[in-house]
């Protein structure tokens, strides 16, 4: 969605890419055609009720679906039916004969489905304030009957009846009925559930694996889940089995894919290995799990990195550091400036600037003096810190600044 600003002072310009940076290849999906014939209607009542339904009046034509899409700009509309059967029938998407508005979960107003609110091949809907989902080709694959829905993600999607969670497979069937309060997205064949204010895990196909005895609890990443029982933390394997001890006070639980854990003993942080071994003494006052072998861990109210030895391969210089996971980078902060380091631990952008986004398209857009420009892989300031706005990143090799 374009919005233009109405500022008689500044006006947006479009920013070319530098000739430096690659452009990146982008493989469009080509949309497919709405399909000719109306679908089968689905048989949803025995055969001896089939007379009955016959002398039944027509059901009233479907009312406009309102889109609800997972991003806020839309490309390409999606050509769907006009001539519009029963909900549950055939295309339920009439942009021919209605001017819908559509409101995304961004807040953005669209008027057609896009190539970006498909994911596997379904698109959210929303109707008479339900939820379902169409395909392609605008067919209600599922009608809109759930109070909530998400994407679906690897062939399956979490929806919400009544204040509870299920999960939906892509042929519309409940692998777990809309009965449990909160719901986390399946992890290694293992789904994580909250009953009866406890939490458990069971299978794709609905049984328990582990019962549902814990206080709280994370996915499985790696074979190991942290689960808290008796207001203390460990780790279980797909079993159950206790494979770290249930003695600790905090987990931190990002990502935990490395072989060192964070632990909090007391009031220290430290790491044990997968055997529950301790390996890194637990004297930090906070602590991360590690990612391309260094973690950030503070220490005498500063932070610095780690490595897997437990070794400081960054001092314990700075106010804050966070991993910038599209470059493999970190990004650093003293005295209220941010800089970067790179995987070593060497300074690649001195702490000069007061905004460092994230990398995309090769650039990274950054802020100094209240002025934005972008700097590339390297750190070189490709387009200079001379613009009083400027968008985040770039599209299509441009950029909106003004």
């Amino acid at each position: 969605v374009a919005v233009e600003k109405k500022n008689n002072d500044a006006k947006p310009v479009i920013l070319e890419k530098p000739a430096i940076v690659d452009k990146p290849v982008v493989d469009e999906k080509k949309e497919k055609k709405a399909s000719s014939s109306s679908p089968v209607e689905k048989k949803v009542v025995k055969e001896d009720k089939k007379e009955q339904l016959k002398k039944a009046p027509a059901a009233p034509k479907a009312e406009p679906v309102k889109v609800v899409s997972k991003q806020p700009e839309p490309k390409k509309e999606l050509s769907v039916k006009a001539d519009l059967p029963p909900i549950g029938t055939g295309p339920v998407v009439d942009f021919a004969n209605a001017t819908p508005v559509y409101m995304t979960r961004f807040g953005a107003i669209v008027t057609a489905i896009t190539d970006l609110d498909f994911y596997e091949d379904m698109a959210i809907v929303q109707q008479n304030g339900k939820y379902g989902y169409v395909n392609r080709d605008g067919q209600l694959v599922f009608s809109c009957r759930y109070d909530e829905v998400e994407v679906f993600w690897g062939g399956y999607a979490s929806v919400k009846s009544g204040g509870l969670y299920g999960l939906i497979d892509r042929s519309g069937k409940e692998i777990i009925p809309c009965s449990y309060e909160e719901m986390v997205e399946c992890h290694e064949g293992l789904i994580l559930l909250c009953r009866g204010g406890k939490w458990g895990f069971v299978d794709l196909e609905g049984r328990v694996v582990i019962p549902y005895e814990y206080e709280a609890a994370d996915v499985f990443i790696n074979g190991y889940a942290p689960v808290k029982k008796n207001n203390c933390w460990g780790y279980i394997d797909t079993t159950g089995r206790v494979v770290i001890p249930l003695d600790y006070q905090d987990v931190e639980v990002n990502d935990a894919t490395g072989p060192l854990y964070a632990l909090q003993s007391g009031m220290k942080w430290g790491y044990v290995n997968r055997e529950g071994e301790k390996v890194i003494p637990f004297k930090y006052d906070n602590a991360s799990t590690f990612i391309d072998g260094l973690a950030n861990v503070q220490y005498g109210g500063k932070w610095g990195l780690i490595n897997e030895e437990g070794f400081a391969i960054v001092p314990f210089d700075y106010t804050a550091i966070y991993h910038c996971m599209d470059t493999h980078k970190w990004i650093v902060e003293k005295n209220n400036k941010k800089g970067l380091l790179d995987l070593q631990g060497h300074v690649i952008v001195p702490c000069t600037y007061s905004y460092i986004g994230f990398y995309i398209c090769g650039l990274c857009s950054v802020q100094k003096n209240n002025k934005y420009g972008f700097i590339d892989a390297d750190g070189k300031e490709v387009i200079p810190a001379e613009y009083d706005w400027s968008a985040r990143y770039f599209v299509g090799g441009k950029a909106i600044v003004s």
